[in-house]
């Protein structure tokens, strides 16, 4: 039980540390390396190295596919060096974050909502970037997801038989999304 990596986070080496933490990344490693990371990055805050460390943290969660947690240490990333060396692929991973976890139609919209926003965001911040076209794509993916979503809100009052609320749903659903494709049904 006190085998190498378990040392290693139980020392006060914080060169170590970085250095390991680093090679676990490097090597794909990522929940080990997340965990170091944690540990070090106060001690480099304010450090030309801090910037680095942060990035290689937001990586390593997004690694593990910990959507959530990458996504809130891009977005910091993002706050604390808006024109860094990462700041756009960052402004970008972000976005894709809110993009995992936006789930189907049927459920809450508020990841799809931020993906949205995120992918706006970035296509408005970079407009040369090669990813524009990608992000354009996933944008109308997400948006169709709202517009299904708003069609089988509405869809539910009138299979409830509550034709009264139908009739204001689907004709608010049809206001905000004219050119649906469920606009004949």
């Amino acid at each position: 039980s006190c085998g190498e990596y378990e040392k290693l986070l139980k020392s006060d080496d914080y060169d170590l540390k970085k250095t390991k933490a680093k090679e676990y990344f490097e090597a794909g490693q990522y929940v080990k390396s997340a965990e170091l990371f944690g540990q070090i990055m106060p001690r480099y805050r304010a450090t030309e190295e801090s910037e680095e460390l942060n990035w290689m943290n937001a990586q390593s969660y997004y690694g593990m596919k910990d959507y959530l947690s990458a996504g809130g240490y891009f977005k910091s990333y993002m706050e604390q060096y808006g024109y860094g060396k990462y700041a756009e692929e960052a402004t970008y991973m972000a976005a894709m974050c809110d993009y995992n976890q936006a789930p189907r139609a049927e459920l809450d919209m508020e990841s799809t909502k931020a993906a949205i926003e995120g992918f706006s965001y970035f296509i408005n911040r970079y407009p040369n970037s090669s990813r524009i076209e990608e992000c354009k794509k996933l944008l109308k993916e997400l948006e169709e997801k709202l517009v299904e979503k708003s069609y089988l809100s509405a869809k539910l009052y009138y299979d409830m038989k509550e034709y009264k609320a139908a009739i204001v749903a689907l004709n608010n659903s049809l206001k905000e999304y004219a050119d649906t494709k469920y606009r004949e049904e």
